[in-house]
Order: structure tokens, then sequence, then C-alpha cells
């Protein structure tokens, strides 16, 4: 990489942006911030070399690689993205064309349906399966076709132009191989009025109802972006049209999903971040607003519980991700519930969720654990000569961990696996539950 400048170059700091995915509470802070860990500085010159390691950690993470200049002594800074490397092996000329992609419009705000088209060749001759995702790792969309409609996409870093990249893997009966494209998107005018926005995203939803593409994985990439704007608003004045913007866009879900259920664990998750993002303010949220959006959880984690997991999709990992923003949401409306119908909801939801975790458990495999604010959710299958072996710890701050305590003979028939499961409340109204299976 090389800098050039109109005069003489300033003396500048050279950092790139590590492509590896992060683990725990560091990840969620980068992902929430749309940015990566800034590692490998280099003060002076106006070349930098990125190394091959970090081009073969970003094809293998899917994730774009940053670099950034900025002045030592100077203001200002420059931003360069590369883009995925393509497969490490070269395709044989004889091979068919890989497809190649592109998305309109170009521009756009986190309010319009975005449009990925691949070219139909003979790589695809015998059909292909095309997967979205952005540069950060948020799951879009998977397909048969290849013209998607109806992509919402969040907003860009303001860093960056707002510029989006979505990677697009196109998978064939032998090969799997991947592109980047890349458009620009917007939140929209910061200065809208709620109900200006309310109009907006009503617009957007008949648009969408008009033209047969009104779907729960639509709408949940839409409303997660509204509730951010939302979220992130601190009108007070506008306190009430913002509780009635949430309620009305719980209620379009819950129509949407009666109508066309979600049935891959990708629909349910992005639907359910929607959920979590809508339920985050919990006094924006009206007792209608709490038992609607605990109705939609326990609608979820049913569509989860029931779901086939499919050859391409990595089992039990999917259902942990789907699985998060769940217990996210319900944490959420546990914190400013005290509705015994809402925590039925809630209660109902959760052990569908366990349900659904335990279904693609293997025995004494490592214990699903989700945790989160309020409420902390643990499953493990494991064999009945092991159980009182098994140390139980849901990974919660504050909260012990446990074993299971010798039971009396009959109770448990030697060689049968033993499913737990364990559900923490925080709150002193709530309750810890524990059951052996």
């Amino acid at each position: 990489m090389s800098l050039s400048c109109g005069s003489t170059c300033p003396d500048v700091v050279w950092l790139i942006e590590d492509p590896k995915t992060l683990s725990g509470e560091l990840n969620e802070c980068y992902s929430k911030a749309g940015r990566s860990r800034p590692v490998e500085k280099q003060h002076g010159h106006t070349e930098y070399t990125v190394h091959s390691q970090y081009l073969k950690d970003s094809r293998r993470t899917q994730r774009n690689i940053n670099v950034i200049a900025y002045g030592e002594k100077v203001p200002g800074f420059a931003k360069y993205s590369i883009p995925v490397p393509g497969p490490e092996t070269a395709v044989p000329s004889s091979s068919p064309a890989v497809p190649a992609c592109s998305i309109s419009p170009h521009s756009g705000t986190v309010l319009d349906a975005f449009k990925i088209t691949c070219e139909s060749t003979s790589f695809c001759s015998m059909g292909c399966l095309y997967c979205f995702k952005t540069n950060t790792g948020k799951h879009l969309r998977c397909s048969n076709t290849n013209v998607v409609k109806s992509i919402f996409l969040p907003s860009g870093d303001e860093q960056n132009n707002h510029t989006v990249s979505v990677v697009v893997t196109v998978k064939n009966e032998h090969t799997t191989a991947t592109s980047i494209v890349a458009t620009q998107v917007r939140k929209g005018n910061s200065s809208t009025s709620i109900p200006s926005l309310q109009s907006a995203v009503e617009d957007t939803v008949d648009q969408l109802e008009q033209e047969g593409l009104l779907s729960g994985q639509a709408l949940g990439q839409m409303f997660t972006s509204v509730s951010d704007m939302l979220n992130s608003e601190d009108g007070r004045d506008q306190k009430d049209a913002k509780a009635k913007l949430r309620e009305q866009m719980l209620i379009k879900m819950t129509a949407v999903l009666q109508d066309s259920p979600s049935n891959t664990t990708q629909e349910v998750q992005a639907t359910a971040e929607a959920v979590a993002g809508l339920t985050q303010m919990s006094d924006e949220l009206s007792p209608a607003a709490q038992e609607e959006a605990g109705s939609l959880l326990v609608n979820l984690s049913s569509y989860l519980r029931t779901i086939t997991i499919k050859p391409h999709e990595s089992g039990d990992e999917d259902v942990v991700q789907a699985a998060t923003p769940i217990v996210e949401a319900a944490s959420n409306i546990l914190n400013g519930s005290s509705n015994k119908k809402v925590s039925d909801f809630l209660l109902a939801g959760i052990n569908n969720l366990q349900s659904a975790l335990l279904n693609n458990k293997k025995l004494n495999a490592e214990p699903a654990v989700i945790d989160s604010g309020q409420i902390s959710v643990y499953v493990n299958r494991i064999s009945s000569e092991d159980m009182q072996m098994q140390d139980i710890n849901v990974q919660k701050k504050g909260s012990s961990s446990f074993t299971v305590p010798s039971l009396p003979a009959g109770i448990i028939s030697r060689g049968e696996p033993v499913d737990i499961r364990v559900s923490v409340f925080s709150q002193e109204k709530s309750r810890k539950r524990i059951h052996l299976n």
C-alpha cells in the first residue's frame, strides 16, 4: 500500500484492523461499533506491506482487511478496505466461469430494499446455493435463485463513506466461490421526527406487501435498523411516539409470521434480533407491546424447536446463534415487566429454546450456554454414569456452579442419556429452574 499526497507527505502511523474474530466481551464491543481490533502499528514511511497471514485470515473469516494511515503530528487519516481474497487454489481455465454479482441501488438507506443479482453461467448449470452476509458476519439470506430482492442492510461505517460490503458465497455441486459487492447505506435523515420515520416504515412495508416480498426475515432486517435508530434517539419529547412505533412493528411481525412462519435458523435469528432491538428500552414498551413481544418469542422459539437442520448449516452452532437474541429479548422484557401473562410467555419461550438446543446435542459434548442480562440458559446431554462428575456452571457473573447429587436407584436408568436444563433469572421476583430429563 502506498500513500499519495498532494505535496510532501506528513509523518504517518499505519495500522491494520485484525480480520480474525475476537471472543467474549471484546468481540461484542467491536461488533457493535462495526470495527475490528487495530494491530501491527508502523510509524513513518509512505508504504505499508500487508503480510500474507492477514490475507489468509481474511479469506478464512470472510472479512475485509482495513488499513488506516493517520497523521502523527497533523490531523486527518485515510482508510482503505482490501476485499476478501479469492480461493487459494486457482480455477483451471477449462472450468466454468464463476458468476459475477452486483448490488443495486449503489446507495440508499436502512429503509431501502436492496437487490443482489448474480450472472447465470455454466458454473450453476446444475443449480447453485447463493448465500449473502455482511463482511462483519451478519447473515442476510440464502437462496437457490441468482436474483435476490428485498434485502435490508445495516447502516455503513461513517468513517468509510457509509460503505457496507456483502460477501456472496456461490456453491455448486463441487465448488464454493466467494465474491464481494459493496454499496453505501445511511441511516437516513438524522433530524427526521418519529412520526415521519413511522410513515416511512409503513410505506416500505406496504410496498413489500404489494410486491409479494413481505417476510419475517425482511421485516427483521429492516426493523433491526429502525430499532437502532430509536435506541440512539435521545428525544424524550417523542417518547410516546417511539413507544407507539415499537408496538406497531411488533404487531406487524406477529401478523407476518402467522401467515409465513420462519423455517430456517437464519430467519428466526433475523426476526429475533429485531425483537431484541425493539425491546431494548423498557421504558418505551407499553404493556400491550410487552405481551406482543412475549408472544413473538414463544412463536420464534417454537419454530426453532421444530426446524430440521439442513446439510449446509452447522447444526448446534446455528441454533445457539438463533437462540441468543431470543434470550436477549426475553431479558429486556423481564427487566421492565411484572405482568404474569408476560412472565408465562417468557418461561414458555425459554423452555422451547432449551428443547431446540437439545435437539442436536451430542452425548457428553460441551454444554450450550447463553448468558444475557437478566437470564442465563444452560443445556447439556450427558451419560447417566458421568452425571455426578459434571460441574454445571451457567457462566454468569456471580452465579455459582453445582453438581448433581447421587439419586436413589431406579430414578435414572443406567446407560440412558440425561438431559440437563438450567435457567437462571437474576431478578428476585423471578425463579431459578433446574430440570433433569
